[in-house]
């Protein structure tokens, strides 16, 4: 189950985030994360129907997968989640705008990289 990048080291546990996890696409895509890999799955979804599978106790992924039933267009809980975790998925087929603070979250740690690339370029 140990995975290993091109340089033959053991890949560490990740936290990710699939907002809209519990469709089609999401569900499948959980399924396969928690079989194959060690990583956390965070998935945010107004429905478990298609998931509710995967969060049978009984499976030896079940401590690392937990779900979280909202509807992103207006829950405050969505920021926390994604700033908690490693990577994010988006697989929700709904259109959303993020809040203000999540998108600036996104895009604050590249500020300061791409700042410097335009001052390097501009010189």
């Amino acid at each position: 189950m140990d995975r290993v990048n091109l340089d033959g080291k053991p890949i560490a546990p990740i936290s990710i985030c699939m907002i809209g996890g519990g469709g089609f696409i999401g569900s499948h895509l959980t399924e396969k994360l928690m079989s194959e890999t060690s990583h956390k799955a965070i998935v945010i979804d107004v429905s478990s129907e298609k998931i509710n599978h995967l969060l049978d106790k009984s499976h030896p992924w079940a401590n690392r997968i937990e779900f979280h039933q909202m509807n992103i267009k207006n829950d405050s809980r969505l920021e926390t989640l994604v700033k908690a975790s490693d990577l994010v998925y988006i697989l929700s087929s709904s259109s959303f705008r993020f809040s203000c603070s999540v998108f600036i979250y996104f895009f604050e740690s590249f500020f300061h990289f791409y700042l410097f690339l335009m001052m390097l370029f501009l010189v």
